[in-house]
């Protein structure tokens, strides 16, 4: 596919947008992409994100392969924030416990007294059969995060559907510290990836695309 701009090069980025109510799509390549101000690549992950009242992540991700028989515990993330104020990350991430690998949210405060410590919530919203469901294998997702540090709030969609226990807010009960309230940094820092906790030789495979942030809910196209 070649750039919707300058009709030579190949496609790198895909930008989507809604604009009164209507998706946008431009398939660019990356000198195009830089040339309209869009930020790509390593710079993506290093440009502030304190002017940000509210972020908003939507990306889309396919995690292989399901994890051996025996493999019974790993503790992973694989998006986090962090900034000033407040130490430590708050943590997009997830749990495999009892041969069961449910989404969770959470955060690691380091050594901060005012921090909550460290702990996961895992997802309990009840799925098709009462109970909550697991990360599929092989599939993609559409996760949505939502973060507005005004209100120190965190919201979790996905593929659209929103997980109200995967939600934050400076009362939410957890683990940690647990007497004091889960409040916010200010955003200065974002990743987009995989860590593992624990060593392991457990493989792990994780695609990622079409990551986007913006002030508003974007929304996913399913």
């Amino acid at each position: 596919m070649t750039c919707d701009n300058c009709k030579e090069r190949e496609v790198e980025i895909h930008l989507t947008k809604v604009e009164n109510d209507t998706k946008v799509t431009l398939h660019l390549c990356k000198q195009c992409a830089q040339q309209k101000g869009f930020e790509t690549g390593e710079s993506i992950l290093k440009s502030p994100l304190g002017g940000f009242i509210q972020a908003m992540g939507k990306g889309s991700a396919n995690v292989l392969p399901t994890p051996a028989d025996g493999f019974g515990y790993a503790h992973w993330t694989f998006a986090a924030a962090s900034g000033t104020g407040v130490k430590g990350e708050v943590r997009l991430s997830g749990q495999l416990q009892n041969g069961v690998n449910l989404f969770g949210v959470g955060t690691d405060s380091l050594d901060d007294p005012n921090g909550t410590g460290d702990w996961t919530n895992p997802d309990q919203d009840p799925g098709p059969n009462g109970s909550p469901t697991p990360v599929p294998t092989g599939q993609w997702l559409c996760i949505e995060w939502m973060h507005d540090g005004a209100h120190n709030q965190t919201r979790f969609w996905w593929d659209a559907v929103e997980h109200p226990s995967l939600a934050t807010t400076p009362a939410t009960p957890h683990m940690g510290n647990a007497g004091v309230p889960f409040t916010l940094p200010t955003f200065t820092n974002l990743w987009v990836g995989w860590y593992e906790y624990q060593p392991t030789t457990e493989p792990f495979e994780l695609w990622i695309d079409e990551v986007a942030i913006d002030s508003a809910r974007i929304g996913c196209v399913l």
